[in-house]
C-alpha cells in the first residue's frame, strides 16, 4: 500500500506540473535538487472566510 500511496503522490505532482507547462523531467530535476516547484496561489481565503487575492 505504501508503495502505491507514493506512486501517486509522485504522478500527481507530474500531473500538476504538466498542467503549469513544466516538463516532468524538469519537475523531477528540481524536486530532486530540492527546490520543488509549487504552483502559485490562485486566491486565499482570508480569515473572514471571504476569498482574497495574493
Amino acid at each position: 500500500m505504501a508503495a502505491l500511496a507514493r506512486y501517486c503522490r509522485v504522478r500527481t505532482y507530474l500531473v500538476s506540473a504538466r498542467n503549469h507547462g513544466v516538463r516532468p523531467i524538469d519537475a523531477i530535476h528540481t524536486a530532486l535538487t530540492g527546490m520543488p516547484r509549487l504552483p502559485t496561489p490562485v486566491c486565499r481565503l482570508t480569515v473572514s472566510g471571504t476569498l482574497g487575492h495574493p
